[in-house]
Parts: C-alpha cells; sequence; structure tokens
C-alpha cells in the first residue's frame, strides 16, 4: 500500500502549482479553499507532504467534470505502469 501513497504524492503534487496558477492564485488563495494553512498548503506543492483525503477530495472539487476525469485516468496509468515495472 505505500507504493500507492508514494505514486499518490509523486503525481498530484506537481499539478499543483499549474492547477493554482492558471487560476491566478497565491498560496494563501489555494490553502483557504482546500481548508489548510498556508504552510501546509506549500509543503503539498513542493511534494513534502501527502494528500489527506479530505484534502485530495476538496481540491477534486476545485476542478471541472473533464478534469477530475483526465486526473483519474492518468493517475491509473501511472499505477499500472509502476505493476508493470514491479512485475518484470
Amino acid at each position: 500500500m505505500r507504493v500507492y501513497k508514494e505514486i499518490t504524492q509523486k503525481y498530484l503534487s506537481p499539478r499543483l502549482r499549474p492547477w493554482r496558477k492558471a487560476r491566478d492564485m497565491t498560496q494563501e488563495d489555494a490553502a483557504e479553499l482546500l481548508r489548510m494553512s498556508s504552510r501546509a498548503y506549500a509543503d503539498l506543492e513542493r511534494g513534502e507532504s501527502g494528500f489527506s483525503a479530505t484534502t485530495l477530495l476538496l481540491f477534486l472539487a476545485q476542478l471541472s467534470d473533464s478534469e477530475i476525469v483526465e486526473l483519474v485516468r492518468a493517475f491509473l496509468k501511472e499505477v499500472l505502469k509502476k505493476e508493470n515495472q514491479e512485475a518484470a
């Protein structure tokens, strides 16, 4: 299960800054939307911490339906790629 947590963190964290910048938000604005402190958000954006289930759901709630589908499908591809590497 730990491998999935690592994949999740490595997959989601790099998507935060582009999401935030595309919406012309500061880290403080994004933190407020995700109901977390600015410091916790900055750590999340840098990949120094992982998403909680609550934070993930709040993040997904900020996305359009098509963005959610794209994000989830691309995540599944990463998981399958990792599993195939481990099986080989």
